[in-house]
């Protein structure tokens, strides 16, 4: 379900764009963007972010939509993660989120409880399709 590439161009060429990115939230120039959700802010087809190509995003969502919580939307709304938007968790929520996923062990847990360890500095980013 979760993939990972380490040539965009290969991804392109061979899934195309219709993907869930899920993103750490990184640094510009070593400084934070004051908002989340400043277009500086907002990763895209990094290298080493997970994708979920749209073939696995119903499973996804089955597995995984509630035992990621509630995130931040653009607007400043908090709700699950929206699968054609932007959701922000916070480093603070990292570890009740791995917390959960360990409790009910759904498919590829390991997968997404490692990737999450990276995001407990900074957090990280759903990015809808």
């Amino acid at each position: 379900m979760f993939m990972q590439f380490e040539d965009q161009e290969i991804r392109r060429q061979k899934y195309g764009s219709a993907f869930l990115e899920i993103s750490y939230r990184k640094s510009r120039k070593g400084l934070f963007a004051k908002n989340p959700f400043a277009i500086s802010s907002l990763p895209n087809w990094q290298n080493d972010s997970l994708y979920v190509f749209i073939d696995d995003i119903d499973e996804f969502c089955l597995l995984y939509k509630d035992l990621f919580g509630e995130g931040y939307y653009q607007n400043g709304k908090t709700g699950k993660f929206d699968n054609f938007g932007v959701t922000y968790y916070t480093a603070d929520t990292v570890d009740e989120i791995i917390k959960r996923i360990l409790a009910q062990k759904p498919v590829e847990h390991e997968i997404i409880t490692e990737w999450l360890s990276g995001a407990r500095n900074n957090g990280f980013y759903i990015l809808g399709i």
